[in-house]
């Protein structure tokens, strides 16, 4: 689904475009994607596991464009990706149809700055429009940052998986998983 583009002025007083990336914005969201994973150990990916492939990223972002479930939010500076966000449906059975995935990413400059907060909110509308009765996300334990805007915003804990994640150094990171109930 496409996001209707709007500005929207930080709490720093930076002006961003919130809005749906395009196909030509395919290579600027691969090198978006890998400095977030370069900047801390919160993302599932390490940069170099990032696909550096056009064609692919492409289709990934048209089959979102044309997705009745599901929608990318992406937060420009200028041209500039500096966030992302998407929910979606992870299985499309009949019995599960009323669950989204969440997902949030951004560039450590902006952090601190409302925009996570932000982006919730309007992610949250959308997925509620869309006719999904529960949002679900995984996160990294050590992430208290992403886990008090969670919080903040009515997500509760409902479980840990531990060792889920082991990092290059050997150590192991459990994910709390949590759920929104937007019905």
């Amino acid at each position: 689904m496409k996001y209707k583009k709007e500005e929207i002025t930080l709490r720093d007083g930076r002006k961003v475009t919130f809005g749906s990336a395009q196909e030509k914005d395919a290579q600027q969201m691969i090198d978006f994607m890998k400095i977030i994973a370069s900047e801390t150990n919160f993302m599932l990916r390490y940069p170099e596991e990032v696909k550096d492939d056009l064609e692919f990223e492409k289709k990934i972002i048209s089959d979102m464009l044309n997705n009745e479930r599901g929608i990318f939010l992406t937060v420009f500076d200028g041209d500039r990706i500096v966030a992302n966000s998407h929910i979606s449906l992870d299985f499309d059975f009949i019995k599960m149809r009323h669950r989204c995935d969440f997902g949030i990413g951004i560039i450590q400059e902006y952090c601190d700055s409302g925009l996570g907060t932000i982006m919730m909110k309007k992610v949250i509308e959308e997925a509620k429009e869309m006719g999904f009765e529960q949002m679900e996300l995984g996160v990294f334990a050590d992430n208290k940052r992403a886990i008090a805007l969670y919080k903040k915003m009515g997500f509760k804990e409902y479980g840990r998986l531990p060792k889920a994640c082991k990092l290059k150094d050997g150590t192991y990171i459990d994910q709390v998983c949590m759920v929104l109930e937007l019905s």
